[in-house]
């Protein structure tokens, strides 16, 4: 039983989030050495975690009973039950099983799939090169990774150096191309840890010549989770536009996913005017979990871009984006300069007297990205 339960999830520990392979060769070539442990959903024992009386022994001993799990996450679940209900563990166990069934298929298929190139972004932390190739080796073929490294220029939260911002994503933009237009037949994901604003501005710059696919990174771990195509239902993106937007300058769009966006911050940070708000119902982490919404929701924006572009006098645009990385690309990747208005994005800062701290230009220029940064 114990054998059964660690081949039906690939000697990988059922934790959602940890990942840990079990099993692996011993010094001695004729071993294995395990790290891994059959757990008891509910307990074996009578006193014991997740006990549950209404079970007959069998049932007890059963590997529906039963759940794969590294030794230190065993540990855990059962020093301390109360958050790891029966049904938690069964969830897990699920999934687990899912991803395995889905990895057996994509190793199946992994010859004729299409071969990609990573472009890692990050601004706020140091995540290791090729991070999304090690979490995920058997979902594709990687080619190469190009990275956009904005950590230096974004050191000091309130002297953010937004021209070396702007160089450096038109360097990692052109050596992307240049991959992508040597290799036939090869498709971009992006991934990474960046503050929104330079998601948005990463996403502009590449703009919507080539198909994307995106990966997010779990919370409670170094593991990323790949947005792929779905058919489960999602919230709606509702958009909320002011009747009139009169003879005004300038405008803002709020888009309200991850968090909400309140007119209090807009005004105290960039003053009275018209705002255009996109939000879902109740803004949550973690809400955007596929491919599939996220261009659903990036056309939504794009459309009420488009609507805001008919209107003659508007030359700004003030965009508030509470979203996950993914998303603010996909966002960016939707704004054309030659179309649109003067897009600026900014930056969310807790605490800050103005909660949006600082702004970026969706241009390709470094010296128009470096003019003033507020609103004046």
């Amino acid at each position: 039983m114990k054998r059964q339960l660690e081949r039906r999830v690939a000697s990988v520990c059922s934790k959602p989030g940890c990942g840990r392979i079990t099993a692996g060769p011993h010094s001695d070539p004729s071993k294995s050495v395990s790290v891994g442990e059959a757990g008891h959903i509910t307990s074996a024992a009578k006193g014991g975690p997740r006990y549950d009386e209404t079970l007959t022994p069998e049932q007890r001993r059963a590997a529906t009973n039963g759940i794969w799990l590294c030794c230190a996450c065993h540990e855990i679940v059962d020093a301390d039950s109360s958050p790891f209900s029966a049904d938690v563990l069964r969830e897990w166990k699920s999934e687990a099983e899912k991803r395995a069934r889905e990895a057996v298929e994509l190793a199946k298929k992994r010859d004729a799939m299409p071969a990609f190139v990573t472009l890692l972004h990050r601004s706020m932390e140091l995540i290791p090169d090729r991070s999304l190739a090690r979490s995920m080796p058997l979902l594709f073929r990687h080619v190469h990774e190009v990275v956009a490294d904005v950590r230096a220029p974004c050191a000091r939260e309130n002297a953010v150096d937004l021209r070396a911002v702007v160089v450096e994503h038109l360097r990692a933009r052109n050596a992307l191309w240049g991959h992508l237009e040597s290799v036939p037949d090869v498709e971009l994901a992006y991934y990474g840890i960046a503050h929104v604003p330079l998601a948005i501005h990463m996403g502009h710059l590449l703009g919507t010549r080539m198909s994307v696919h995106y990966a997010e990174r779990e919370r409670d771990g170094n593991v990323w989770r790949w947005l792929g195509e779905s058919t489960t239902p999602f919230p709606d993106l509702k958009v909320h536009q002011p009747d009139d937007l009169g003879d005004t300058r300038d405008v803002a769009i709020s888009v309200g996913v991850s968090y909400p966006v309140t007119t209090h911050q807009i005004v105290s940070s960039v003053g009275e005017m018209p705002i255009v708000r996109l939000a879902v119902d109740a803004p949550a982490l973690d809400i955007v979990r596929s491919r599939t919404q996220i261009e659903a929701y990036s056309s939504t924006f794009r459309e009420a871009l488009e609507r805001i572009a008919r209107v003659d006098s508007i030359s700004r645009v003030h965009l508030f984006a509470a979203t996950p990385m993914c998303l603010s690309f996909a966002l960016g990747r939707q704004v054309r300069n030659t179309v649109h208005p003067g897009v600026y994005a900014y930056n969310y800062r807790r605490g800050g007297v103005r909660p949006y701290s600082w702004r970026l230009l969706m241009t390709d220029d470094p010296d128009a990205a470096a003019q003033p940064r507020h609103l004046g």
